[in-house]
């Protein structure tokens, strides 16, 4: 979900909500663990800005370390290949990762930088 004060932000064309290709899947019969992205084009002001919101997956207990790394990385990949050149956009969300990670990598090959 993204939120936002409409009478300061006004949305643009180019909205992106979606789901991972890159996820956890079922876990249980009934239960398909799906993350995903939002990535939306907007005005502040003067300002035109992607702002991108993500929960990726969480952390799956004891022994998931190396699974989950390369799912983060590649769910960000995902991201950033759909921002593309975009000249500004904000990355925000639950990254569940740390600075040197193969998330953190892909997203500063993408031109990003942890605020």
């Amino acid at each position: 979900m993204l939120l936002i004060d409409t009478t300061r932000v006004r949305t643009e064309a180019g909205l992106v909500a979606r789901t991972f290709q890159n996820n956890i899947g079922v876990l249980a019969p009934g239960i398909d663990k799906k993350a995903g992205f939002i990535a939306a084009p907007v005005t502040i002001g003067d300002l035109h800005v992607t702002l991108v919101t993500t929960h990726l997956e969480a952390d799956l207990g004891p022994g998931s370390s190396p699974l989950v790394s390369r799912l983060w990385a590649a769910q960000v990949a995902e991201i950033a290949g759909v921002l593309g050149s975009t000249p500004r956009a904000i990355v925000l969300g639950d990254l569940n990762d740390v600075t040197g990670s193969p998330m953190d990598q892909v997203l500063r090959g993408a031109g990003f930088t942890d605020a």
